[in-house]
């Protein structure tokens, strides 16, 4: 991978969702820029990117040419803008932060100091061998429905969370925490977020469900699990 240091990296932002790598890469070499990679995650239980991705050219005079000749520039009748590369751009390289539940009832919750980093089991962004398996784990009743949840800004946490939870189960994949459909300030505090877990089997599934279905949330809450429809 590039670094920023060395300036053959660049940031490409506001993608569509359902952008491809090939897309950005047809994008360089139409206007003449050969490059090494297109870093792009792709969420498996979404299909979706998470509307940027980073592109590695082979010299930092490639990279700001390409910056300038490229920026606005159109994907799928989008304007792309284009920056060069900077660590806090990178989701998957941020530190664990404090995590908010936001609106009128605002607490702040314990810093979580024991999330490790790129756990391969919840690095949904980047394991594309996991994307025929979540395509899949509906259907087979390995998905679980896990709610009441606490709005929590930084996807390690989350991950922290569902770990410590189904810990000794073998779980496949967990997705991003969802937001409740209603406006914050319609819900009650701290309770209405969601996310997904896929297990390897529906037997861990049921397991895992009957064990800690009603089990108490880090803030205050409980959760509501059952087999995702």
């Amino acid at each position: 991978m590039a670094s920023a240091d060395d300036g053959t990296r660049l940031y490409v932002g506001s993608l569509l969702y359902q952008v491809q790598p090939q897309e950005v890469q047809d994008l360089f070499a139409l206007h003449g820029f050969g490059i090494k990679n297109v870093d792009m995650s792709i969420d498996p239980f979404k299909r979706r990117n998470p509307s940027y991705c980073f592109v590695d050219l082979h010299t930092a005079d490639d990279a700001s040419r390409a910056m300038q000749k490229l920026q606005g520039l159109n994907i799928r009748d989008r304007p792309v803008r284009i920056k060069p590369y900077h660590e806090k751009f990178d989701r998957r390289t941020r530190p664990p932060t404090k995590s908010y539940d936001y609106g009128p009832h605002a607490r702040v919750f314990a810093t979580r100091t024991d999330v490790p980093r790129k756990a391969s089991v919840f690095d949904r962004w980047s394991r594309e061998d996991i994307q025929k398996s979540c395509d899949t784990a509906t259907a087979e009743a390995r998905r679980l429905f896990v709610g009441g949840m606490s709005r929590i800004p930084h996807p390690d946490v989350v991950d922290a969370d569902i770990r410590d939870l189904f810990e000794g189960w073998q779980v496949l994949a967990v997705s991003k925490l969802i937001s409740p459909r209603i406006h914050w300030t319609q819900a009650a505090p701290g309770s209405r977020h969601y996310c997904f877990v896929d297990f390897v089997s529906p037997q861990e599934a049921q397991r895992a469900m009957a064990k800690c279905d009603g089990k108490p949330t880090a803030q205050g809450g409980r959760y509501k699990i059952e087999l995702a429809r």
